[in-house]
């Protein structure tokens, strides 16, 4: 082998080392968040089971104290709450107890009723990019997507929410924020509950103070 080929292959390399000893050098952090990059049109929606990491997100959700309850314009109450504040705004305080999300509501004039949603151990989670034209091929920034956990199941009902109950009472409870295609409690900001049955059909929402 000549000199010159000698040279050149040391310097070829010393590149890969040099490329391999930068690349060990790169903070953990940058290499997770190429792998939660999402990119432009992502839309994954799916039933899973909630798994072990899925449940610790769950597990830290805390809920701001005011909870709001939704009517269109031309609704003037709620079907399946006693008499709904005129304001519309609600105190709520929610504990988990294993698979069982409980809501104690109280309205301004001191009125109290709890709802009680049995989630299971399945939940639907969304991940959806809603703006996907703004992305072009010769120019790239990251890619947000609006993400939702839903869980659903059978609700029991006390206090202000008992004129409507019935034992097919269903609610779904949705968390809902934007983040990258990981998943952590910081990315979810909102959440909303419905409730519906033969004589029911309402809808609280809130923030979520995580």
């Amino acid at each position: 082998m000549s000199t010159k080929s000698s040279l050149i292959g040391v310097i070829k390399q010393s590149a890969y080392l040099l490329a391999f000893s930068l690349a060990l050098a790169l903070p953990v952090s940058n290499a997770l968040a190429c792998a939660c990059c999402a990119d432009a049109g992502d839309r994954r929606i799916s039933t899973v089971p909630i798994d072990d990491y899925n449940k610790d997100i769950l597990n830290s959700f805390r809920f701001a104290r005011e909870a709001s309850l939704y009517l269109t314009a031309d609704e003037e109450q709620s079907r399946g709450i006693n008499n709904p504040d005129d304001s519309y705004d609600y105190f709520v305080d929610v504990n988990l107890a294993g698979e069982n999300w409980v809501f104690s509501f109280s309205d301004q004039p001191g009125n109290v009723g709890t709802l009680t949603l049995a989630a299971g151990s399945l939940m639907r989670e969304s991940a959806i990019d809603t703006k996907p034209e703004t992305q072009t091929s010769d120019s790239y920034s990251p890619v947000e997507l609006y993400k939702e956990f839903e869980l659903s199941g059978a609700v029991s009902a006390t206090g202000i929410f008992t004129p409507g109950y019935t034992d097919l009472l269903v609610g779904h409870l949705v968390f809902h924020g934007l983040g990258n295609s990981c998943s952590d409690v910081s990315q979810f900001t909102n959440w909303t509950l419905s409730v519906t049955g033969a004589e029911t059909d309402f809808r609280f929402f809130g923030k979520l103070a995580n």
